[in-house]
């Protein structure tokens, strides 16, 4: 069973889409799936996934350069 919404995969026990929230469609049929839909879901979730990739990143860089900081700024405090 696929979202009408956003083409994710829904269990069968699911009331609701846990991706996007709209309400399951009761009436769909498992088998049909709509891969216009499908397609465009999933450069969507490349495109999510870049994006995290993105965001996680640039965490870890500031974090290496707050922690570079923080040592060198104890090391001439100590000198």
């Amino acid at each position: 069973m696929y979202c009408t919404n956003c083409g994710k995969k829904l269990e069968p026990e699911d009331k609701f889409c846990v991706y996007c929230g709209a309400k399951r469609d009761i009436q769909q049929n498992p088998s049909l799936t709509n891969p216009d839909t499908q397609s465009k879901n999933n450069d969507q979730e490349s495109d999510n996934n870049s994006e995290d990739n993105n965001h996680s990143t640039w965490g870890i860089v500031g974090g290496v350069i707050t922690v570079i900081y923080v040592i060198a700024k104890l090391y001439l405090m100590n000198r």
